[in-house]
Order: C-alpha cells, then structure tokens, then sequence
C-alpha cells in the first residue's frame, strides 16, 4: 500500500488509541467480512473510525487472486 507520509502518521496515531478495533477492521478486510463487530453501532465515533481505517488497510492488503482484486 503506498500513503502519503501524513496518512501514514494519522493511521499509526489511530492504530495507537484503538489497536484492537483497528486490527478487527484489519481482519476484516483482509477476509472480506461482511459483519461488524459485536455492539458496533454503540462505539463513540472514534472507535467506528479506527475500525474503518484497518477495514481500509485491510482491502488494500488482500492478495490479489487471478492477477485482480475481487471487487
């Protein structure tokens, strides 16, 4: 995945408040998991954006399966 160094720093300030939220999001975007974690909608705003942000990481991460992304 290639960042800018300024979206570099704001995901690992992110990933640092929130690592198991972030990896969750991580984890699922990696397997391509449909599903939020158990009592998502009641996460602060904070919480639900380091999900997303790993979630993002994630998809970028996945291995490309017949030379393209499945999306």
């Amino acid at each position: 995945m290639t960042s800018s160094p300024k979206a570099i720093e704001a995901r690992e300030k992110i990933r640092a408040q929130f690592p198991d939220d972030y990896d969750a999001g991580a984890r699922a975007g990696f397997t391509n998991s449909p599903d939020y974690p158990s009592g998502f909608h009641s996460w602060s705003l904070e919480r639900r954006d380091a999900f997303f942000a790993g979630y993002n990481a994630g998809r970028c991460d996945r291995p490309k399966i017949n030379g393209k992304n499945d999306d």
